[in-house]
């Protein structure tokens, strides 16, 4: 995950659906919903990405806990890794381009080796892509213009 001025590298335990979670959340935000959130668990620890939306822009956090926290409102317990404000057709897109490349890297047989419990996020795909789709051929939304973003939003894969 990066924007101009910071980066992180995240990972997720084959316990969680991080894929899946990430664009549901994704799909949340260009539905119009104000928050979205997403949890990807690790051994131990987790990530717990949040998305709050101020009219086109999404604000997103991410915050480490040591601990599983789980959708738990701890919030003071955990710290703050990642913080940053784009788009949220660009945040839709980069989520969309990084579902294309792990489906094109290993299929959706291949995914489901690599995460055991969890099988490739198809619905949700097929959904954020319709989305994305019709954002595209909008060329304005509420809220102006379809100017070119200037952060860089790359969800981590498996």
């Amino acid at each position: 995950m990066s924007d101009r001025t910071s980066s992180v590298t995240l990972t997720a335990s084959y316990q969680s659906d991080a894929l899946g979670e990430l664009t549901d959340a994704a799909i949340a935000l260009l539905r119009g919903d104000e928050h979205a959130m997403c949890v990807w668990l690790e051994e131990p620890g987790e990530y717990r990405w949040h998305f709050n939306r101020f009219e086109d822009n999404v604000q997103i956090t991410i915050v480490w806990f040591d601990d599983w926290a789980g959708y738990r409102d701890d919030h003071d317990h955990g710290k703050v890794i990642f913080l940053t404000r784009c788009h949220r057709r660009h945040l839709a897109r980069q989520i969309l381009g990084q579902l294309k490349r792990v489906l094109g890297d290993v299929g959706d047989d291949g995914y489901k080796e690599r995460w055991g419990a969890h099988n490739f996020p198809m619905d949700s795909y097929r959904s954020l892509e319709g989305l994305v789709s019709a954002a595209s051929s909008t060329s304005t939304g509420s809220g102006g213009s379809m100017r070119r973003p200037r952060e860089r939003v790359i969800p981590g894969g498996p």
